[in-house]
C-alpha cells in the first residue's frame, strides 16, 4: 500500500531531522562550552596576575618596612651599647659599694 510507504517515509525523515537538529544542538553546546572555558581561562590568568602583582608589591612593602625596623633596632642596639659603655664604671663602682669591695 502507497499510504504505508509513504507514512514510512515521513517517518524516515522525520528521525533523519531530529537526529540532524540533535546532532547540530550538540555541535552548538560544544562551541558554547569551548568558548565559556576559554573566557573562564582568560579571567582566571587575569585574576592571578592581579594577585602574584599584588603578592609582589605586599612583599616589597614588607622587605622595605623590615628594613626600617632593622635600622632602627641597629640605632637603639648603638645607643644601648654607648650608654652602657659610658656608665660602666659607675655601675662597676656602684656594684662594688652595695658588695663591700
Amino acid at each position: 500500500m502507497e499510504i504505508f510507504k509513504w507514512i514510512e517515509e515521513i517517518e524516515k525523515v522525520y528521525k533523519d531531522l531530529i537526529e540532524k537538529a540533535k546532532q547540530e544542538s550538540l555541535k552548538e553546546i560544544q562551541i558554547l562550552s569551548e568558548e565559556q572555558e576559554k573566557q573562564i581561562e582568560l579571567s582566571l590568568k587575569s585574576k592571578r596576575e592581579i594577585i602574584n602583582s599584588s603578592l609582589k608589591n605586599l612583599s616589597e612593602a614588607l622587605k622595605e618596612e623590615i628594613k626600617n625596623l632593622e635600622d632602627e633596632l641597629g640605632k637603639i642596639i648603638n645607643n644601648i651599647e654607648i650608654k652602657f659603655k659610658k656608665h660602666n664604671e659607675k655601675l662597676l663602682n656602684l656594684i662594688k659599694d652595695k658588695i663591700g669591695f
